[in-house]
């Protein structure tokens, strides 16, 4: 979580402008391990971890059936045509065997 520190005084500044010393290795453990709990705890890790790293709760995951209905009304007929035919290529793309490299963490 980030600690907001207003008007310290010029001792600290040394203190307060020095970077985290974490490792490469210490922030790809971490993320994993965020990735691994919420692939098997879902919504409930993610709220989790929003509240414990972004300081707060974020609004409900779920949307209801009206505002489904009242986003799709409001994109525009030439965007929803672009993703269906960018849907398309990518179904003909992967039909064909096309493959692309990934890095994954």
């Amino acid at each position: 979580m980030m600690t907001l520190t207003e008007y310290p005084a010029r001792e600290e500044w040394g203190r307060l402008c020095r970077r985290p010393q974490n490792t490469g290795e210490d922030i790809t453990a971490t993320v994993r391990m965020i990735l691994d709990t919420v692939r098997s705890k879902g919504d409930a890790a993610v709220q989790e971890f929003s509240a414990r790293y972004g300081g707060g709760k974020p609004a409900p995951l779920l949307i209801n059936e009206e505002e489904i209905a009242g986003s799709v009304k409001s994109v525009p007929e030439e965007l929803k045509d672009a993703i269906a035919t960018a849907a398309t290529n990518i179904e003909k793309f992967h039909k064909a065997g096309g493959t692309i490299s990934l890095r994954t963490v």
